[in-house]
């Protein structure tokens, strides 16, 4: 098994980049999912791990980020297993943390 992952933070080399799912995201699959889909051994995580921890606008900003990124790769025709990382470095799954 491989994990072909986006990711946007300063460390990756990318300043200034949001630390969320989003259009850019999505841009990045439609060249990605292509090539990569052909593996079923490849598992596609849409985003690694977003950096905002509240559920309110943070969750809806992810939702909307998450989904237009899986629409793109599930558009494309796409069956690889899609690991869609939670809020808060990935410790929220819903209004609270599952660990820290």
């Amino acid at each position: 098994m491989v994990i072909a992952s986006v990711d946007a933070y300063p460390v990756a080399g990318l300043d200034g980049q949001p630390c969320m799912p989003d259009g850019g995201t999505a841009r990045a699959w439609k060249t990605l999912a292509p090539v990569l889909m052909r593996d079923q051994g490849i598992l596609f995580e849409v985003f690694n791990e977003p950096c905002k921890n509240k559920w309110g606008a943070p969750r809806t900003e992810w939702a909307a980020g998450m989904q237009q990124s899986l629409d793109v790769i599930r558009g494309l025709g796409a069956t690889n297993v899609a690991l869609l990382d939670g809020l808060g470095f990935v410790q929220w799954s819903n209004d609270q943390a599952s660990f820290l």
